[in-house]
Order: structure tokens, then C-alpha cells, then sequence
């Protein structure tokens, strides 16, 4: 069981006096994104050589960032680029104004203590079976709310459309219904965001490039078998952080 408290302490001390040009923070997606060795590879490739470090950690919630950035996490460390995708946790607690206003208070801390900087905020991603699922319904909520702090220094990106199919079932080539992406959905994300990354570093290395999603069989239209697919893993809650 990870010990939350000595973790941040961790990071902390880890970073202290260090300077990063970019930012990676918030949950476990955010976490995930150095547990499998095929994100690795898109970290090592694309978010290394920027001077990136990820302080993400698994299971937090917006009042657990907070009180790391009030605790110093980001002291002094001046990166010109944030990405920021925090409040999956909160979903069975808060309400969507809730969440929405714990969001807004992680935003307006990091642009007081990061003055340089731009943040890429991210959307919720989706959860569930359907589009009329709960959690999904109250996702889509929140990430309507937090559209209104897109300014000249934030920028939103809502990936809900990339990783939902036309019926309004979730690819499993991408994201399980928990809303924990795959390595090919790590992939589409650092494609979604690569504008951004590119406006901030315009030598940005590009990311490693997976297979696309397998392509139906032609056997299904027949009403025959279709041989068996493997879908690739699903990203692990195991913990880590940028050298």
C-alpha cells in the first residue's frame, strides 16, 4: 500500500531548487503514465528530453493536490507548460459545482505559483457502459463547468469524443470503463495534446507510434466467429516519477 504522506514528501525533496520546463500533475492517469513500459517509451521519447517531471499520484483527489502545492511542491520549479487532469476521485463524493470549484482552486494555485507557465487543462475522462451511464452523464457535467476558465494562459482539451465509439460505448482498444487508458490511449492523448506541447516546444520530439485498433473481421458481417483479438494491457496504478 503506497504511504501517501512520504511520497510527497518524496517529490518534494526530490525537486527542491530543481527547475522543469513542463509539468505533468494529477491522478492516476496522470500517475500511470510511467507504469508500462509502452508509455514509457512515449514518456522517455517525447517528455524527458523537455526536463519533465510527473508529480501525479494515484487515488488523489483536488484537496490532496492542493495540499501538496501549498506544502511547496511547485516552489520555485518555473515550467513554461503545465498538464493538469485531476477529479476522477472526487466523482463519488462531490457534487458536478463541487468538483467544478475544487478544479478551479488547483487551476488558480498553480497560476499563482507558477507565473511563467501555461496549463493544458484536461477534461475528466469518461467512465461507464453507455452514455446515459451515471458517472459519464456527471463527467460530461464537469467538464462543461471548467470549459469557463479557458483563457490566454489555460487551455482546455475534452477527449471524451476520441475515446468514445459511435454508440456511445467506450473503446477497449483505448480505455476501460473505469477510465484508465491503454498505451495505444496514451498515445492518442499525447497526439491530442502535441499542438500544444509543439506551441510551448517547437523541437519537441514525436512519440513512438503503436498499432492502430484491429479492424472488425469480415466474418462478423457473415454472422461466422471472428478470431480472437488481444487488445493491448491496461495501464497499472503502479506509482512513478520523471528522472
Amino acid at each position: 500500500m503506497m504511504n501517501w504522506a512520504l511520497r510527497v514528501d518524496a517529490n518534494i525533496n526530490k525537486t527542491k531548487g530543481r527547475r522543469f520546463q513542463l509539468i505533468f500533475d494529477g491522478d492516476n492517469v496522470v500517475d500511470n503514465w510511467q507504469s508500462n513500459p509502452l508509455t514509457r517509451q512515449i514518456w522517455d521519447t517525447r517528455y524527458a528530453p523537455l526536463r519533465a517531471y510527473n508529480f501525479g499520484i494515484t487515488f488523489d483527489r483536488t484537496e490532496h493536490l492542493l495540499w501538496r502545492l501549498k506544502e511547496g511542491q511547485a516552489v520555485d520549479s518555473d515550467p513554461k507548460l503545465i498538464v493538469l487532469m485531476i477529479g476522477r476521485n472526487n466523482l463519488g463524493r462531490d457534487t458536478s459545482d463541487q468538483l467544478a470549484d475544487g478544479i478551479g482552486a488547483v487551476l488558480r494555485t498553480y497560476l499563482t505559483q507558477c507565473p511563467n507557465a501555461r496549463i493544458l487543462l484536461m477534461g475528466i475522462l469518461p467512465q461507464g457502459p453507455t452514455s446515459q451511464d451515471a458517472a459519464r452523464l456527471k463527467i460530461a457535467d464537469v467538464n462543461r463547468q471548467i470549459a469557463v476558465f479557458e483563457n490566454d494562459r489555460v487551455h482546455i482539451i475534452d477527449l471524451t469524443a476520441k475515446y468514445v465509439a459511435a454508440d456511445g460505448t467506450l473503446n477497449p482498444y483505448l480505455i476501460n470503463l473505469a477510465g484508465d487508458l491503454t498505451p495505444p490511449g496514451y498515445q492518442l492523448w499525447a497526439e491530442a495534446m502535441a499542438p500544444e506541447i509543439e506551441k510551448t516546444f517547437p523541437a519537441a520530439p514525436h512519440p513512438p507510434v503503436f498499432p492502430p485498433p484491429p479492424a472488425p473481421s469480415a466474418s462478423a458481417s457473415t454472422g461466422t466467429s471472428a478470431p480472437a483479438t488481444s487488445s493491448a494491457p491496461a495501464s497499472s496504478a503502479q506509482s512513478s516519477t520523471a528522472k
